[in-house]
């Protein structure tokens, strides 16, 4: 993260800390907002501090992510109409001459009537495809809509698996990508696996960051 912002009552927190105490947690602090990397503590009241810490910085990462995707869809969106401004009918103003009357006609109401005909075609397609959509969504969303008396559950979030994989990494978006094209089933196989592969890898330095270990798959190996 290129800013974070930590509040008050926790700043104040930490100035009752000892030097070497306060040393090691802004360590900690700087090195999960840069690298998510999660340290390992001996003394509870530290963990206790980091863990209030971390919560704070894991709430303005995902806001950044949102706003990150938001922007980009608006820039998205202005690139799509500004092309469609782009699209104007031909005019002209030249006489063309009908041999066989000598009749002099402008192509003038030709084209217009051309233009017209095309940005109306133009406009119903665009309509048109309005309408598919809409009419998509619509039945998508009814049919993901519970029926009286239905439990529909909830989908198994990242924070999920965060909460329990040490080495979270700088790149939760690519964790977060690699999350949603898992099925739930695949999700909590992921988790369940988790204590196994520390097992495995004791060590934080073997130990692949969150994204790598989700691109791997190693709970299907």
């Amino acid at each position: 993260m290129k800013k974070i912002s930590l509040p008050t009552d926790l700043l104040v927190a930490l100035a009752q800390l000892e030097d070497k105490d306060l040393a090691f947690l802004l360590r900690a602090i700087i090195s999960y907002a840069n690298e998510g990397i999660v340290p390992t503590f001996s003394n509870a009241a530290l963990k206790a501090f980091f863990s209030l810490f971390r919560s704070t910085i894991d709430e303005q990462r995902s806001t950044s992510e949102k706003l990150s995707i938001i922007n980009r869809d608006n820039a998205k969106g202005k690139k799509s109409s500004a092309r469609k401004k782009d699209v104007k009918c031909p005019s002209s103003a030249n006489n063309s001459y009908d041999e066989s009357n000598g009749a002099s006609v402008s192509t003038d109401s030709l084209s217009g009537s051309a233009c017209g005909t095309a940005s109306g075609d133009s406009q119903r397609i665009v309509n048109g495809n309005a309408e598919v959509q809409s009419s998509a969504i619509s039945s998508a969303t009814s049919s993901v809509t519970p029926s009286s008396g239905t439990t529909v559950s909830e989908p198994i979030s990242l924070e999920a698996i965060e909460a329990v994989y040490p080495k979270l990494g700088a790149l939760r978006t690519e964790s977060l990508s690699l999350w949603y094209q898992f099925s739930d089933e695949t999700r909590k196989r992921a988790i369940d696996f988790v204590p196994s592969y520390l097992q495995q890898h004791p060590s934080a330095s073997d130990q692949l960051y969150l994204n790598q270990y989700l691109k791997a798959k190693l709970w299907d190996k």
